[in-house]
């Protein structure tokens, strides 16, 4: 039994990882054994530690770093300005101003301040009583900036910018992780091809030694020895050819490896993967969930996401552009109190006040019309690169679900054939050991089976590679 097992280990690898193939979950290796490396581990790390993943957590500091810039727009702001001159012992002037200014959203600004004026060669308009003059007052936009100002379409924007770094955050994750887990899935099937080319190899090695003792007794001809030794060195060459390709997967995969301390890792040649996988259930496809995955691409996807804010960011700029056509008209209401004594406000009274309107409107309006025009431009461009992302996401979605429904009657058929390569390798072994056939034919069918296995193999983890970009193209991978 143990030599039938020793004859057969590549085709109960094969087995093994198939039944593990074919369970379906959203989970994997929850329990990591010491030198071994599951995904979720990879996932784990790649998440925590990768640079573009911390990259990625900054996006989401951008968005409120910028909020918080935009809402200082309205911030309450203190002023005072001293300038006095003194000359040849006279005091020529002294102008003392202070105060506090209070924007609001709706375009209206507090004042509250203080003015002290004093001096020999004051000018008569300036002239304040001793005490000085209280002020508190108004300004108030009739024209330009009673909708939107640059302070309310700084807050617009920073608000929609907000949700474009979130955005932004998640498909860089998106891409890191699809990458780091096809890269894993490529180290996954590297390990198990060199598991089923070294068992083959045992195989090809002990039948060797079964022709070369049967030789030894006379069964067997020279040649026959020359053919089993052959076999091996036909092993011996995937073999190697299978280390170089499991080093550079190793080492692609070591570029999602770092520390927590942001150190950079290295693969463990010992380190390999679990015996028993589970995987993340492939979608299943449709022409219903094909048309439903793309009718949420608009919502689901973070870089079509993306794309609309954009537009959402460039319409808050045209609103600003648009208004600045109109006149600038600012409207400026003071009230005036001296303050004396305690009761300062029953001295304000509406016969004491300043008051001003200012008016400013260029002829041409060539600049804001060009201006207007050229964002215009820019919401345009931003359309037809959304519509574009659009179509490219939507072809995405269905080359890859054309691809999985293809490779799942692929594996079914390749799986059919290893099945029945695997017959006539066993009908030509039974063969061989009556002295019906030859050890070419046998080995040629042994080498057959490998190649058939070897396929199989590639096709089950093109399969799961090609559920995970199914799922990256639809925006939501591992989020």
């Amino acid at each position: 039994m143990s030599r039938l097992f020793t004859r057969y280990k590549p085709c109960a690898i094969v087995l093994m990882w198939a039944a593990v193939l074919l369970i379906p979950s959203w989970g994997v290796g929850q329990d990591s054994e010491p030198g071994i490396l599951t995904l979720e581990d990879l996932m784990f790390m790649v998440r925590e530690h990768h640079p573009v993943a911390r990259q990625a957590g900054l996006q989401t500091r951008r968005g409120e770093a910028g909020l918080r810039m935009a809402r200082g727009g309205f911030d309450p702001k203190l002023y005072t300005s001293l300038d006095q001159k003194y000359y040849d012992d006279k005091s020529y002037f002294s102008h003392l101003d202070g105060g506090i200014k209070v924007p609001t959203w709706f375009g209206l600004e507090f004042k509250a301040g203080f003015e002290q004026q004093s001096g020999e060669y004051l000018n008569p308009e300036r002239t304040t009583p001793a005490g000085g003059l209280l002020m508190a007052g108004v300004q108030l936009p009739l024209g330009q900036g009673l909708m939107i100002d640059q302070r309310r379409a700084a807050l617009f924007a920073a608000r929609i910018n907000q949700q474009a770094t979130e955005a932004e955050r998640r498909l860089m994750l998106n891409d890191l992780l699809f990458n780091a887990a096809a890269t894993y899935w490529d180290w996954v099937l590297s390990e198990y091809r060199l598991q089923v080319l070294r068992g083959a190899r045992d195989l090809a090695a002990a039948r060797f030694d079964f022709v070369r003792g049967s030789y030894t007794m006379g069964a067997r001809a020279a040649i026959d020895t020359v053919e089993a030794y052959l076999q091996v060195q036909l092993f011996d060459q995937q073999i190697q050819e299978a280390l170089i390709e499991n080093t550079t997967v190793r080492l692609e995969l070591s570029n999602f490896l770092w520390s927590e301390s942001s150190v950079p890792l290295a693969l463990d040649a010992s380190t390999r993967p679990p015996d028993s996988l589970q995987w993340m259930a492939i979608p299943g496809v449709s022409s219903d969930s094909v048309e439903q995955w793309i009718a949420r691409l608009g919502s689901d996807h973070p870089d079509l996401q993306r794309a609309a804010l954009k537009l959402s960011v460039l319409e808050v700029e045209r609103r600003l552009k648009a208004d600045k056509l109109k006149p600038r008209v600012n409207l400026q209401y003071n009230l005036l109190a001296e303050p004396v004594g305690d009761a300062i406000l029953s001295q304000i009274s509406p016969a004491n006040y300043k008051w001003g309107v200012a008016f400013e409107m260029p002829i041409f309006l060539r600049k804001e019309r060009g201006d207007l025009q050229l964002t215009r431009v820019k919401q345009e461009e931003a359309r037809l690169e959304r519509d574009q992302k659009l179509l490219q996401w939507r072809n995405k979605i269905r080359t890859y679900a054309y691809a999985l429904d293809n490779l799942e009657v692929q594996s079914r058929i390749a799986g059919e054939t290893v099945a029945n390569v695997r017959r006539l390798v066993e009908a030509e072994r039974n063969r061989f050991e009556n002295g019906e056939s030859s050890l070419f034919v046998l080995n040629t069918r042994q080498v057959k089976l490998i190649e058939a296995e070897l396929k199989w193999l590639a096709l089950k983890t093109k399969q799961q590679q090609t559920g995970l970009a199914l799922r990256w193209a639809m925006g939501t991978g591992w989020q």
